[in-house]
């Protein structure tokens, strides 16, 4: 029992930042595209997603590696944010280049592999599925090097990248969940969950595919719309339970 006690205070304390900062400096949430910055457990931009914070939002930096900060906000939750995101307050920082945007278009498979390297033998890290949004950072031939709306990067062919996402000006192309929606959904509306394949959406801790999942929710179920955040909503579950889920897989009640 002792020991058990003992684990579980390790492990409450390992999602804590330490308490005194060592670097002693203040710093300001930067993300115009995104509106919030993921802070995650190790200084990688694929590693588990701890907790989103808004910009604009003062953070407490306790240590650096390389191009990351390992920063709290208030309360203690905290965790590692590339450092271009963290500015310090009262500087004020120059305007970051626009990166090109494109979009995931594979009609056969539904999906698009992001990969650690730029050939077809690397490590998938995730299934990107169609309409899925990404940055260019660079180019190696015809693999794309790109970051995805969450912060996660990899390397992806470029032949499965549109300008346009797919829906949109294609002909009707592609499945795109987003086209029968008839518009963003709004604070206070009520949706249902649209998830034919898998028979279910996640609903996690936070605006993230890498974040943890609270529950699993069943197609068909009801939600309520608290927030939204880019192609992320926050809701309510008919269970009472809240959280984060994708747009794409909620359509509005009464449409098919």
């Amino acid at each position: 029992m002792m020991k058990r006690r003992a684990f579980l205070s390790m492990t409450a304390a390992a999602a804590l930042v330490p308490a005194g900062p060592l670097l002693a400096e203040t710093r300001i949430v930067l993300n115009e595209v995104q509106g919030y910055l993921n802070l995650r457990a190790d200084p990688d931009p694929n590693s588990r997603v701890r907790v989103s914070v808004r910009a604009g939002t003062e953070v407490t930096v306790h240590e650096r590696r390389g191009d990351w900060l390992l920063v709290s906000i208030e309360g203690g939750l905290g965790g590692w944010g590339p450092i271009a995101y963290l500015s310090p307050v009262g500087r004020r920082r120059e305007p970051r280049p626009v990166l090109r945007q494109l979009y995931v278009n594979s009609p056969r498979d539904g999906y698009l592999n992001l990969r650690s390297r730029p050939t077809t033998n690397a490590r998938i890290l995730m299934g990107m599925p169609n309409g899925t949004r990404v940055r260019v950072l660079s180019e190696s031939g015809p693999w794309l090097r790109v970051r995805l709306d969450d912060g996660a990067e990899g390397w992806a062919h470029g032949r499965y990248l549109v300008a346009d996402p797919p829906g949109r000006g294609n002909g009707g192309r592609s499945g795109d969940r987003r086209s029968d929606r008839g518009g963003p959904p709004q604070p206070g509306e009520f949706l249902v969950v649209n998830a034919p394949g898998d028979g279910f959406l996640n609903l996690r801790t936070a605006p993230s595919s890498r974040a943890d999942i609270i529950l699993r929710m069943r197609h068909g179920a009801r939600v309520q719309i608290m927030e939204t955040l880019g192609d992320w909503v926050r809701v309510r579950h008919e269970s009472g339970q809240t959280g984060w889920a994708s747009a794409r897989y909620l359509r509005r009640v009464g449409r098919r």
